[in-house]
């Protein structure tokens, strides 16, 4: 398994939110675009797929499949939506902010 820092990584989609809102949103927003970013490719339908998250908060919702925070619940359920008609395993790890190598491209 190659190290994260290691790892090479090109950037896929990177823009500045166009509003303001709570960072976890902010952070399952990005996670969906991810999401749906790799459903769009026909080989991935299927199978499992792994996604790197620095908000553990994010990652309990997610792997949960709900939140009590209605603006997060809609969006999970967007999330959830797309990842069962994908036929897909999701799998989101958590890692520190320091090594998120999304981190930067999202604060361009």
């Amino acid at each position: 398994m190659i190290p994260v820092t290691d790892a090479q990584w090109r950037t896929i989609v990177a823009d500045r939110w166009s509003r303001s809102e709570d960072i976890h949103l902010l952070e399952l927003r990005a996670l969906h675009t991810g999401v749906r970013w790799a459903a769009s490719h026909r080989d991935i339908i299927g199978c499992r797929l792994s996604m790197l998250c620095d908000n553990e908060s994010v990652i309990g919702a997610v792997m949960k499949g709900r939140s009590s925070k209605r603006p997060l619940l809609q969006r999970l359920r967007a999330l959830n939506a797309l990842v069962l008609s994908a036929g897909l395993q999701l799998d989101v790890e958590y890692i520190p902010t320091e090594l998120n190598p999304a981190d930067g491209p999202s604060r361009q």
